[in-house]
């Protein structure tokens, strides 16, 4: 018997901030004021990098270590930086080569839907 009691406690205590997230929820104002600080969080964890180069020296590699990851020479590595238009799957596999889990994140009606192109680069 008291071996459930300190289970419920256990229970009780983790659940204690989602309790709190609820009812404050329940009020329209704070509602809303916790709705515009998580999307305003949201944008402040993002990273935004507007070049394939910038991806690279983000993960701290060089167009060397790219071509090897890839399988080709320097100088395709440097072409395909370079390139304004490329199919998903080839944008997939670069982005597989630089880091892991490569997405593209596509917001509709304030909702964030991800396309997963490492998928698209193994499909290949």
């Amino acid at each position: 018997m008291a071996k459930k009691a300190v289970n419920s406690e256990k229970l009780r205590v983790r659940d204690r901030g989602g309790e709190t997230l609820k009812r404050l929820k329940a009020n329209p104002g704070i509602a809303q004021e916790i709705d515009v600080l998580n999307k305003e969080w949201k944008l402040l964890d993002q990273k935004h990098l507007e070049s394939f180069p910038a991806i690279r020296k983000a993960a701290q590699l060089t167009q060397v270590e790219v071509a090897d990851r890839l399988g080709m020479a320097q100088a395709g590595v440097s072409r395909l930086e370079s390139q304004k238009d490329m199919l998903l799957s080839t944008l997939g596999k670069y982005l597989s080569a630089v880091g892991t889990n490569p997405r593209l994140v596509v917001t509709i009606n304030s909702e964030d839907y991800v396309v997963d192109l490492g998928l698209l680069a193994e499909g290949v």
